[in-house]
């Protein structure tokens, strides 16, 4: 085939793709239109849907009234119940079915805000201990939010860097880690995780309610399933919303084109660790490209905000067959720790033994500490700001500052350096500490 021919192909192919592109476009374009068009129809103006969130749920007025308003489209009867109705079931007689909201004021049984208002201010960089409330106590117990505010709040603060906490949420089934949730930001004892949360501002640190998108319990008696008497309140109905694995219901976050949703391309805050596999499995360790694998982790310009996933606590929790199961075999859920190197588990991790008959492993050894008392500054040192200050790709090396710490890190298969110039942010003398190579051959 002649170049000329080759060439008229290639534009031909060209041409159909960039017309199949804005076609596609214009299609998503032109659903959008119509959707953005039903909702100025329904609620005024796009800004009042955005603001929802201000009008659902549990809202306070301005005379100290509380407006409750929830989404349950295929419910019969609605009823609150609560203290102040001796927890009975009842629908306030001025409410007129089916109207689509109806308040109630003034606030009855309760005096006081729900929180005070102590909340530390928004920190330039949030620094997150993920922490699981029930195996919080040296006790073969499950540990309340009592037991966590007393005992692990104070150890937190003594850590120095960390200024925000996100707390597992409750659920009913301990064996599934905290991924099947029951009652979402509904925490059963709310007077104690009320102080909880004062405790926690009061030491300048913030409080994260955790939640798991993909995943949620599937009981109906105390959770979100069949809550308005249906499968598809919040799940995909029928078999889509059910994990057959897990046994949980699936949200239904999906909406197709022709209802104006865009779908999800790419899932970004997986590049990360999807970085190391690739790299791993696709490329031989003298081929790497530095650049591209320092750009992957290093994406983001300094100080700008990002949300990033680089660990995954399954190998810890379950082994996971990841690339690290096969280096470590057995050892991987007896040897190694969990998420940050949590403190307190010197054996394997077992949140739920036997049908819950023993507690023995859920539970963290904080007697330790006396014997190894520096071990909480690791998690400090991980904390502390770090900055990649030179990057040589035909070197093949990388160098990194953290912790007043000068990192060189020579990844070149064949080549040593001997007298290698560096650059480093701040000046001074660096004295020389180890070489991680000669230890590793000696």
């Amino acid at each position: 085939m002649k170049l000329g021919s080759i060439m008229y192909l290639i534009c031909i192919f060209s041409v159909c793709f960039c017309l199949a592109l804005y076609l596609c476009c214009d299609f998503r374009c032109k659903r959008f239109a119509v959707c953005l068009a039903q909702l100025e129809e329904a609620e005024g103006i796009f800004d009042c849907f955005t603001l929802s969130y201000l009008s659902f749920a549990i809202q306070r007025r301005s005379d100290n009234g509380l407006v409750l308003r929830e989404w349950a489209p295929g419910a019969e009867a609605v009823f609150l119940t609560g203290d102040f109705s001796k927890y009975l079931f009842w629908i306030s007689p001025w409410a007129k079915y089916p109207q689509k909201h109806w308040i109630l004021s003034p606030m009855t049984g309760l005096t006081g805000n729900i929180l005070n208002d102590t909340r530390p201010p928004r920190p330039s960089s949030l620094r997150i201990y993920e922490a699981h409330v029930g195996i919080s106590s040296p006790e073969e117990k499950i540990a309340s939010y009592k037991n966590f505010t007393r005992d692990v709040l104070p150890r937190i603060k003594d850590l120095g860097e960390y200024n925000c906490v996100q707390l597992i949420m409750e659920h009913a089934y301990y064996a599934s880690f905290g991924y099947q949730v029951t009652n979402f930001f509904a925490a059963s004892s709310y007077i104690y995780i009320y102080h909880l949360v004062d405790t926690a501002h009061s030491m300048g640190i913030m409080v994260l309610l955790d939640v798991v998108h993909s995943h949620a319990s599937s009981n109906t008696e105390d959770g979100l399933n069949y809550f308005d008497g249906t499968d598809s309140c919040f799940f995909h109905g029928g078999s889509r919303g059910n994990h057959s694995l897990w046994g949980s219901r699936l949200f239904n976050y999906y909406r197709s084109i022709e209802e104006g949703g865009l779908g999800f391309d790419y899932r970004l805050t997986m590049a990360v660790p999807d970085k190391r596999i690739q790299v791993l499995k696709e490329v031989g360790a003298e081929d790497w490209d530095l650049k591209n694998i320092v750009h992957t982790l290093t994406s983001k310009r300094r100080g700008e905000a990002s949300i990033t996933y680089a660990e995954s606590h399954d190998q810890a929790l379950v082994g996971d067959k990841s690339l690290a199961f096969w280096l470590m075999d057995k050892d991987i859920a007896t040897s190694t720790s969990w998420v940050s190197n949590e403190f307190g588990h010197p054996a394997e991790l077992v949140i739920s033994f036997r049908n819950n008959e023993s507690y023995y492993y859920a539970r963290r050894l904080w007697n330790l500490l006396i014997m190894y008392t520096c071990f909480s500054n690791f998690s400090s040192f991980l904390l502390l700001p770090r900055s990649v200050t030179t990057l040589n790709q035909a070197d093949k090396v990388i160098v990194c500052e953290c912790a007043n710490l000068l990192f060189v890190f020579n990844f070149h298969p064949c080549s040593s350096y001997i007298d290698y110039r560096v650059a480093v942010e701040h000046a001074g003398k660096y004295p020389f500490t180890r070489d991680l190579q000669k230890t590793s051959t000696s």
